[in-house]
Parts: C-alpha cells; structure tokens; sequence
C-alpha cells in the first residue's frame, strides 16, 4: 500500500513517515490530539498481545534503534478504545479480532482493513480515515426529476423529439434514454432522465418469477461480493408461495416506466421477512432494497423503503431489523440514512464438507465413547416437537435475536411428520439437545444443554446434522452465531468450521417505547 510521506496531524503539522511507517512517538502524538488515552506502555502492551501489529525496529538517523507502525495503526487503535468504552475487555477485543483474522484469511483481504471495517459497522458512526465521526448526519434527499440533468442535455434532446413529433414536457416524460457503445463495441440504451413518480410499484406476479430470481442474485452478489447465480423461476415460485417468512404480499418491486424500452421490466425489490414468533415481539426482516445501477439516484430505493416500512407499520411491527455484512459499506449507508442503528451482530461461519474416497476415514464418523448411549433421531410427533422447542427456549433465553417459535408457528408451513430436518437427542434417556437443517439452505443449528457444550455428546450432534447436509449434496454447510463475550466455542472449530463474515444486526423502532 503506497502512502504518502507525511501525514497531517489536526493541529496542521506534519508528521515525517519512515518510508510508509509511522514513529512510535508520532504515532502517539496523533492518538493523543484524537483524544484517545494511549502511553507508550499501552502501546507495547497492545503490540504484545497481538491486538496490533507489531512495530518494524529500524535504525534511526542519530544512531539508535526505535519502532515504526502501519500509519493505519491509528485507526486500529481507535477501534480498541471505542470497543473498551462499550464494555469490552481485552481479552474480548482480542477473540473478536481473531475471528475477523480469519475472516480476512477467507478472502484473502488485508487483517487490519477488515478490523477497523467491522468495527465501524459495529458502533454508530465508526471509524473512518478521519477518526471516530459520530452518528452519520442525513442528507437531503435527491432531487427525484433531475432538473439539472435535463437542463443540461434538454436542448439537444428537446430539438430531436420535436423533430419527432414528440410531447417534450418535463412534467410528463416518464423515461429518456441515450444509446451507449461499450467498451466492447455492444449498443445498448440506457436511462438519462427518470421520473421517479411514473415508476409502478407492486407485489410480483407468477410471470415475473424469473425476473425476481435475476435481481435476488444480483442483489446478493453486491452484498457478499460473489456471483450468485439466478434461481430458476419455479424455485422462485416456491419460495414466494410457500416460505415460512417471505410472502408474495410482502415483497414489493418497481417497474420501469411503460415507455421503457429495458426488455425486463422490473428495475428494483424490495421484501418483509414475517416470521410469526418475531412479530409478536414486533420485529420485521428488512431484504433489499435493491435498484439495479441504470436507475439508481432517482428515489426508486427510497420510495421502496418507504412502502415497505408502511406495510410494516400496518401489521403491526414496532421495528425492522436488516442484518448485513460490514463490507456492504453502500447498504449500511443506505439504512443509516434511513435512521437504522447498530444493535447486535453475529458471525456466519462455514465447513467444507468432504466425501471421503473408499477406504478413508471418514471426519464426520463418530468418535465418542459414549455413541452407543446417545440416540439421535428425527422428530416424529408434535410432543417430540415440543421438547425440542422447551430446550432450544431453556438454552437460548436472553440471547440477542431469539424469538421463541411454538408448534402452531411451524404448523402454518405444512408441519408433516416425522421432521425429515430436525433431530432431538437422547443420552441415557434424556433429551439433552437439538439440531436442525433449515428447508431448502445448507445452514444447520445445534442447541445443547449447557453442561453439554462442548462436550463430546455436542460433538456427535454436530457431526449428524453435517452429515445430513451433506447427503443432500452440499458441498459445504454455514451457521451463524451471536457474539458472546465469554464464549470459547471449541466444538464447532474442531469440526472445520470457519468464521467467514461479521453481520450486523440494524434495527429502526417504528413507534416510540
């Protein structure tokens, strides 16, 4: 990463850099005009208990030997404190980090990056290049009619669509579009005028399935960073009609313009997951929104949002929830904005599953002594159901996020018995945990009993519920798991699994508590 030689301190003075690092001294000096109480000890403690990286020892001009910091030191250090001042220790600061290690291990990113990222996610405001910024101030909204624009091309366009016989009122034009070369020498058009107000804004219909699939992928693709690959239309059509939290009424899309050319004629989504246990507490899932680029800036992602939150409103939520990664840097904008707020954050972890060749071990076997005294099996009757329901309660109880679920929620999705994705445990004749394969995902849960975690009866239950997953043919399974600060989970790390991303619940109240 090439720098600058210097860098500017508030005060105005600049700070010599030694070649793309800073003097610990300097270091210091900035940290203390940005208010943070840091010492030389504090320093080297941080460096010895690897919350920072450590500093490069270099001879100096006069002779002696000092250490020189990634100038990006700074902001790493203003995360710590922030972190300190919500009630962290540093031991908890320093398993946190480790995960986000990992995270940048995954994807081969740059550890002091994601760190300071995750943790302007995690706090309002955050961390930026500038330091600590506060709570993000809202801006005015965009001008939706792009006067400015329009003045600026109206008089060449206006002249051609005279020449056309065309109406060229402003007031009345849905949609202008300019034909575009690119790169590779393919035409196609695109919009340079958009009146916001001739957008159509309703819930999918069956014909467009295929076209819901294609802006699902993609907003998923911008929010990961990978491909996704679209989803059939009749996987689409299963999905809207018969998922336990998204319905057809409660995704709503924006169609381009009548006039519109574009041969695909949704330009936006955005959903509401309504699952029953939340909304009795009065929580909604926010998806999206999401506009594809050629019509953003106009107020279609807005006027999403804003539909969305009113039918959130009238069935009787009192906040919505939208949980995203800290590298979506555009969608955190979007929901700040909107006055969403940092509340709790989880990491979604992953496992490759491995098919072993004939003849090898197989890692998912079990191991335990104690296999022949625990029975696994699938949950085959409502009272079944309800013990697994009464533990994963016991077990998750005060935990950020946990809505508790009863029979009669399932029942709605078409509860058949016996549950060929939900399993109870049993050792030695008690019930001591429960797993689940959520329908149609790879993602798996485990809840045990806490004299149980981490032993090797939460050991074989894991290794159950990877198996089932992977006879379904995943080539990998992801969990997610809320943060706890005493937490030391050793089980699922000694399966394979690693942390692969930090998601950060934001929350938005609808009504005053």
């Amino acid at each position: 990463m090439k720098m600058s030689r210097t860098l500017v301190a508030k005060t105005g003075r600049e700070v010599p850099l030694h070649g793309d690092l800073v003097e610990a001294s300097a270091l210091l000096s900035l940290a203390r005009e940005k208010g943070l109480n840091i010492n030389r000890r504090t320093l080297r403690l941080y460096a010895d208990t690897g919350l920072i990286p450590r500093p490069f020892v270099r001879n100096r001009d006069d002779g002696g030997r000092t250490g020189y910091y990634d100038p990006r030191t700074l902001r790493l250090l203003e995360a710590i404190e922030k972190m300190k001042s919500a009630g962290y220790s540093l031991r908890d600061i320093k398993e946190f980090f480790r995960h986000l290690e990992n995270v940048a291990a995954e994807s081969g990113r740059d550890p002091l990056e994601v760190k300071v990222e995750a943790v302007a996610a995690i706090f309002p405001g955050g961390i930026q290049d500038g330091g600590y910024t506060g709570p993000s101030s809202s801006k005015e909204p965009a001008d939706l009619t792009k006067i400015s624009l329009w003045r600026e091309i109206g008089g060449a366009v206006v002249s051609q669509m005279l020449r056309m016989g065309l109406e060229c009122d402003v007031r009345t034009i849905a949609e202008i579009r300019a034909s575009v070369i690119t790169e590779q020498g393919n035409e196609v058009t695109v919009p340079v005028f958009l009146n916001a107000r001739s957008v159509c804004y309703d819930h999918p219909s069956r014909e467009d399935d295929g076209d819901v699939g294609i802006l699902t992928a993609a907003y998923v693709s911008e929010l990961t960073g990978k491909v996704q690959e679209p989803a059939p239309a009749e996987n689409i059509r299963e999905w809207l009609e018969t998922s336990y939290d998204i319905s057809r009424e409660h995704f709503i899309v924006a169609r381009a313009p009548k006039t519109s050319t574009d041969p695909k004629p949704l330009i936006g989504f955005c959903a509401l997951g309504v699952e029953p246990e939340r909304l009795r507490a009065g929580q909604v899932r926010l998806e999206g929104p999401y506009v594809v680029p050629a019509y953003r800036g106009y107020g279609v992602g807005a006027e999403l949002f804003r539909k969305a939150e009113g039918m959130a409103r009238e069935i009787g939520a009192r906040y919505i929830d939208a949980f995203l990664s800290t590298r979506a840097r555009n969608a955190i904008s979007f929901a700040e904005h909107f006055g969403f707020q940092p509340c709790y954050f989880l990491y979604e972890a992953r496992v490759k599953l491995v098919k072993p060749e004939a003849g090898e071990p197989d890692p998912l076997a079990e191991k335990s002594r104690s296999r022949y005294r625990l029975v696994i099996k699938p949950i085959d009757c409502a009272e079944e159901l309800e013990k697994a329901l009464d533990l994963t309660a016991k077990v998750m109880r005060g935990a950020p996020g946990f809505y508790p679920v009863t029979a009669e929620d399932l029942e709605k999705t078409g509860l058949v018995y016996p549950m060929e994705d939900h399993f109870n445990a049993y050792l030695d004749g008690e019930l001591i945990g429960t797993a689940w394969n959520s329908t149609g995902s790879n993602r798996v849960y485990v809840n045990v009993l806490p004299r149980y975690k981490d032993k090797s009866a939460e050991a074989q239950l894991w290794r159950h519920i990877l198996r089932h997953v992977r006879t379904k043919g995943y080539a990998e399974a992801r969990t997610e798991v809320v943060y706890e600060r005493s937490s030391r989970r050793r089980v699922p790390a000694s399966l394979g699994f690693n942390v692969i991303t930090v998601i950060v619940c934001y929350r938005k109240y609808l009504h005053k508590e």
